[in-house]
């Protein structure tokens, strides 16, 4: 797989093993640093960064000092599955007690994916407007997943929820690590877009510095501007 994303012209990936509160969190970054040794042992062109996919109800379980072991990279963002169902009714009580009232940044991930947000897009909107951020499947753009899904997720593009565009690759032949530009472009983002999601917006999660300007915004705030 890694071989595979190299190929593909990926450099960094995210190591997101799911912490259901079962997972020896200590053993995180001695995991990753292994891997790395191997990669380069067999010279593939990838770092691995230390990072998790924490499930909603288990954020309560976890201390500062758990969290910290599963930002992605050095920066504050915690990677948080979206409910694969209706979810907790407390689902933004849970994202503000757990991660952004202790200064961690949530970033959802799938959130196009989630059966709660696409009975309810206006929940992911509060979410994302009190400062939380979200992370989609390339797949999702090209209709992989269905067309609702396909249209929900042109929907997060358009309105701008969008900060990050993942493989959430499983296996080389369903869901393949590549993040190629999406072939149906029309329904996708523009190049300069694609370039923020997918690298430059990433970078700086992965490094704790401030998130770059949105290039869509422009974009869009030039849309809205008044004629004089």
């Amino acid at each position: 797989m890694a071989r595979l994303a190299a190929q593909a012209g990926t450099h960094t990936i995210v190591a997101t093993p799911h912490v259901h509160g079962d997972v020896d969190l200590d053993s995180l970054a001695t995991r990753v640093a292994a891997l790395n040794t191997e990669l380069r042992r067999q010279e593939v062109k990838i770092d691995v960064i230390t990072g998790a996919e924490v499930l909603v109800s288990a954020l309560p379980g976890l201390s500062d000092s758990d969290l910290e072991k599963v930002t992605l990279g050095v920066g504050r963002a915690v990677l948080v599955e979206s409910p694969r169902d209706d979810g907790p009714h407390d689902l933004e009580s849970l994202l503000f007690d757990g991660l952004r009232s202790k200064n961690f940044v949530p970033v959802l991930s799938r959130p196009e994916r989630c059966p709660l947000f696409l009975r309810r897009p206006e929940l992911l909107g509060r979410l994302v407007h009190a400062g939380s951020l979200c992370s989609i499947t390339r797949a999702s753009i090209e209709g992989e997943f269905g067309s609702a899904v396909r249209r929900f997720t042109s929907h997060l593009l358009a309105s701008g929820w969008v900060h990050n565009v993942g493989t959430d690759s499983h296996d080389p032949e369903s869901r393949p690590p590549s993040l190629e530009w999406p072939r149906m472009r029309a329904r996708g983002p523009n190049r300069a877009h694609w370039e923020w999601l997918t690298l430059r917006a990433p970078a700086a999660l992965l490094a704790g510095g401030a998130m770059p300007p949105d290039p869509s915004r422009a974009k869009r705030s030039l849309r809205r501007a008044p004629a004089v």
